[in-house]
């Protein structure tokens, strides 16, 4: 079990209902605190954790996370997409707040008019 969610249950266990949980669809900044090839381990909202899989970093496809110039203890800009209870997890994504690129095949159509 990963670190911070031992912390966080002892938080939940301190502090009972008062905890002020993070709600989803909300934006929040983070810091990365973990980077997997698969994904980052995000911490935000002071001391709430969650998975950024490498397919909600950006728009651009990413074929292992540790290439990516993120490194250990950058600010990121997360939103929640997902909770999962059982794991205490919440999962979040970086490329819902970027701007979405126009596809290469709408560009193609668009020239042909």
């Amino acid at each position: 079990m990963h670190r911070a969610i031992r912390c966080y249950k002892k938080k939940v266990k301190e502090q009972g209902d008062q905890l002020d949980e993070p709600v989803i669809d909300q934006k929040y900044d983070g810091k990365i605190i973990s980077i997997k090839p698969h994904g980052a381990i995000v911490e935000f909202k002071s001391g709430f954790v969650g998975y950024l899989n490498k397919h909600h970093l950006n728009w651009e496809r990413t074929k292992i996370l540790t290439k990516t110039n993120l490194q250990v203890g950058d600010k990121i800009k997360v939103k929640i997409i997902k909770f999962k209870p059982i794991a205490i997890k919440y999962i979040l994504s970086h490329r819902i707040l970027l701007p979405k690129p126009i596809s290469k095949k709408k560009n193609r159509k668009l020239s042909k008019r």
